[in-house]
């Protein structure tokens, strides 16, 4: 949860910031609470579509240059075929299995008599689902975009308020650049106070159309 204040803020920094919120939420639930099996099975549908997506990402990089253009297609097409994989393993996981499992979970309950953590935590089983189809929807446009002869691209690399090339710095690092902004500021202002304060030119001075350099300087 922290790392995201600390990365550059992505378009759906509010949505990861409430997967891991509730992800965390859940995993406590799952071991103060008797529902360690639940809590298995869920994060055994959730994990598998991240390694393919990794892998993706590493072929990206490794095909791409510093501005994002494709210098190796070998790679760039190994790193299509891993995206692939990674789109398929999400739709059946998470799109299909996640909601099932989520379902017989929630289901056959007394709620009235369930701990409230508990009714909290199937109520954000759900708030997940809801996450995964926001993804998937997202997935789903990249995979028509490649299908169109396009390339792999994470449209979630840059928010929607930047509109420069270069990201922003974290948020939290701001107030450190500012600082350091000062700092060098008061630098250069005592480096001119220092110069000006100096008896001695630092720089040759002309006189009478000649160029004259102070003692003991070059001639």
């Amino acid at each position: 949860v922290l790392s995201l204040f600390l990365e550059a803020k992505r378009k759906d920094f509010w949505q990861m910031f409430v997967h891991h919120v509730s992800t965390c939420f859940l995993v406590w639930t799952c071991y103060f609470k008797p529902y360690v099996r639940i809590g298995a099975v869920i994060m055994v549908l959730l994990d598998p579509a991240d390694v393919p997506l990794h892998v993706a990402k590493l072929l990206k990089y490794m095909s791409s240059d510093s501005k994002g253009k494709t210098i190796n297609i070998p790679t760039n097409n190994v790193c299509d075929a891993s995206f692939g994989i990674f789109a398929i393993t999400f739709a059946l996981m998470r799109i299909v299995c996640y909601p099932y499992v989520v379902y017989k979970a929630s289901t056959g309950w007394d709620f009235e008599r369930l701990p409230k953590a508990v009714v909290i935590g199937i109520g954000l089983l759900y708030v997940l689902f809801a996450l995964q189809a926001y993804w998937f929807y997202l997935i789903s446009r990249m995979v028509i975009k490649v299908l169109s002869g396009g390339e792999v691209e994470d449209s979630r690399s840059d928010s929607e308020e930047d509109d420069d090339d270069e990201s922003p710095p974290p948020p939290l690092l701001l107030p450190l650049l500012s600082l350091l902004a000062d700092k060098e500021s008061v630098v250069d202002k005592a480096e001119i106070e220092i110069i000006n304060a100096s008896p001695t030119p630092r720089y040759p001075t002309s006189v009478g159309g000649k160029t004259k350099s102070p003692k003991g300087g070059p001639k």
